[in-house]
């Protein structure tokens, strides 16, 4: 952990979060159990092989009834029961002139990195 003794446990948590780079799948599952503990409610248990038996996991299976008739699998972030699905989505970082300038991308065309850039409207309204 990053925080000061003096933090409270939400002010160093939100310190901490403004640290995490935009990597959706390495910060995702640290982001939501830090979020657990902070706000005082159990984590995500660990998936088994019956899947129905995965009432709070993290990745979990689902299948998809496709218009064609055909099914496929895929996975929920983050899952429990009877209260909430949670997809998370990737981030990115919103660089100044001067970064732009050092990395080359000045009149460059911006290459997509995420669903929104931290300090922008559409990171606000996705928040």
């Amino acid at each position: 952990m990053n925080t000061t003794e003096t933090a409270t446990p939400i002010s160093g948590f939100i310190d901490d979060c403004k640290r995490m780079s935009a990597n959706e799948r390495a910060n995702c599952q640290p982001f939501l159990i830090r979020l657990c503990d902070v706000l005082g409610l159990t984590s995500p248990e660990g998936a088994v092989a019956d899947v129905a038996k995965n009432a709070y996991v993290f990745e979990r299976d689902v299948t998809f009834h496709n218009p064609n008739g055909t099914t496929s699998t895929g996975r929920i972030d983050l899952y429990k029961r009877g209260c909430f699905v949670l997809e998370a989505k990737q981030g990115s970082e919103q660089l100044t002139d001067l970064e732009r300038e050092d990395a080359g991308l000045v009149g460059a065309k911006k290459k997509k990195k995420g669903t929104a850039v931290r300090g922008t409207k559409g990171w606000l309204i996705l928040r």
